[in-house]
């Protein structure tokens, strides 16, 4: 797998491969069958009312609820072999959270460590899962469907070794006993 980049997020550790280009031609594939549904298309982030943020801006589309579509997009890419995502064998989580903005009002993302460790999240808003600035749109409007997908995945890698590397750079832990193998960048 190519060396992942996390759309301009960088950490000291890399457990996630997500290789972006792979990840978008899985999505918008139909396996050579055009009257088939692409993967963006089951999963629900084919189209505008995808995106990171709350509520689509116009209230007369109705929206794709942005955490339930991130849970099964996470799946998904963990299952196919062939979607440019790999956890590595770390099981990741999102935990929906009801906080009054809404049925989309957020998640706590959460990775399970090979020694039993559960690692947590802050709370995550749809619109944190936007993209980083060196890919934003220069017109200043928010990237949707596989675009924001792939932003969201992206978003989600680094979160996971950002957790991983404040972890292992805690005072208490004893990292010649790092229970996994790492990357360093």
């Amino acid at each position: 797998m190519a060396n992942p980049v996390h759309s301009g997020h960088r950490s000291a550790v890399t457990l996630i491969d997500f290789d972006m280009a792979a990840t978008r031609a899985w999505l918008t594939d139909h396996d050579g069958e055009p009257d088939t549904n692409t993967w963006a298309e089951e999963i629900g982030c084919s189209d505008d009312t995808f995106m990171a943020v709350d509520l689509h801006p116009d209230p007369m589309v109705e929206p794709t609820y942005f955490v339930c579509v991130l849970e099964d997009l996470l799946r998904h890419a963990g299952d196919e072999a062939d979607s440019g995502w790999n956890s590595n064998g770390l099981e990741i989580a999102v935990w929906r959270t009801a906080d009054g903005e809404g049925p989309d009002g957020g998640c706590i993302i959460t990775v399970d460590l090979p020694n039993k460790l559960r690692l947590a999240s802050r709370h995550q808003t749809p619109s944190d899962f936007g993209p980083a600035p060196d890919v934003a749109p220069p017109d200043g409007s928010d990237r949707t469907g596989v675009e924001a997908a792939l932003d969201a995945l992206a978003h989600v890698a680094a979160l996971i070794d950002g957790m991983v590397t404040t972890y292992r750079g805690a005072p208490l832990w004893p990292v010649d006993n790092w229970p996994i193998d790492t990357k360093v960048d």
